[in-house]
């Protein structure tokens, strides 16, 4: 059985393998020989950037699938549906023609594959390690983050993936997003089966019982990114790169704290985000504690946690969990105070 990833490496260097006009002129990047070429490889994919004989940088790049569980069709679906973006948030997608004849490999066969606009940025995650220390940008960037998921729901699109790996900050500091091989947009149909369930410390318990893509498989993932920014925002020792809270992929969360409540909230992420006092960072916290025990269709968005600008009672004790009647303003179970929060993204 052919190895793909060994059958590019060997096919993409070579002069006429690269099969669609619109990349004549086209090569790969070479790692320290004409024998090896950059490449980002996934769990379902390779990427390769490719640049004009003439430049010195990418400002392409082909896309592969290493696996054979990708419905083509909807990713033909995806790409027209972005390809059909004229409003401003087309700046979020990178845009990419599918191609049933892209790459010749050394046998013959003839593969399919994406053309894409490279990216030249960060991922999510490298930009908070980088920039940890600064509370100004990670504020924006949470906002930036807030904003992007407002224009998602506003067109009812999940990315069905969402995590620091899969969102890019560009260099002038806005936001991407990568990898769409777990997309829903709105022209899919109802039924289309998921294939990818998404990176661990992001997902919902259920996730892994769901059967269809649909527009609200980000909602658990945007609390805890959200919910992550606005602590690193508040704490940046949190987001420190030699620190042991951040991790290669997840944020401040591990796939085994999001078994259920009692592994939430024994979690090391947690205890720092709950040792943090501010009350718009509470409610977020109390917020996923009730998320983790809905059905994955309840969980809401972080667009439809709080009206935005307007000033209200937390609903619950931020230390000991009880839910607030009325106007009390004291816990009857601990006698913290109630507090306020302003939701201004």
């Amino acid at each position: 059985m052919i190895n793909l990833t060994l059958a590019i490496e060997d096919a993409i260097g070579i002069k006429g393998n690269i099969l669609p006009p619109s990349l004549n002129g086209y090569g790969p990047v070479e790692e320290g020989s004409l024998l090896s070429y950059f490449y980002y490889s996934g769990g379902f994919c390779s990427v390769y950037p490719l640049r004009k004989y003439n430049q010195s940088e990418p400002d392409k790049c082909l896309r592969f699938w290493d696996k054979k569980n990708i419905d083509m069709k909807q990713v033909a679906v995806i790409s027209n549906y972005i390809r059909n973006i004229t409003d401003s948030g087309k700046n979020y997608f990178i845009e990419y023609e599918y191609c049933d004849k892209a790459l010749k490999l050394q046998n013959g066969d003839v593969i399919p594959g994406l053309i894409m606009d490279w990216v030249d940025g960060v991922t999510l995650i490298e930009y908070i390690k980088q920039n940890y220390s600064n509370a100004s940008l990670l504020q924006d960037v949470s906002r930036r983050f807030f904003e992007l998921v407002k224009y998602m729901q506003t067109k009812g699109i999940a990315h069905g993936d969402l995590s620091a790996e899969n969102i890019m900050v560009r260099k002038d500091g806005s936001l991407v997003l990568i990898d769409y091989d777990s997309f829903y947009v709105p022209t899919m149909a109802s039924n289309i089966r998921q294939t990818i369930y998404g990176t661990a410390g992001y997902q919902h318990p259920l996730r892994m019982k769901n059967l269809y893509l649909s527009k609200k498989l980000d909602n658990f993932s945007q609390q805890i990114i959200y919910l992550c920014l606005l602590a690193f925002s508040m704490n940046p020792n949190l987001a420190k790169e030699s620190n042991s809270y951040i991790g290669d992929k997840e944020l401040l969360f591990r796939g085994a704290d999001l078994l259920n409540e009692t592994s939430l909230m024994s979690s090391k992420g947690y205890k720092a985000i709950n040792a943090i006092n501010n009350p718009k960072l509470q409610l977020y916290l109390q917020k996923l504690r009730c998320s983790i025990n809905s059905q994955l269709d309840d969980v809401p968005s972080i667009i439809d946690i709080e009206p935005i600008n307007s000033v209200r009672l937390v609903p619950f004790c931020i230390n000991c969990g009880y839910k607030f009647k009325g106007n009390d303003n004291y816990c009857i179970m601990c006698g913290r105070k109630r507090l306020q929060y302003t939701n201004k993204p």
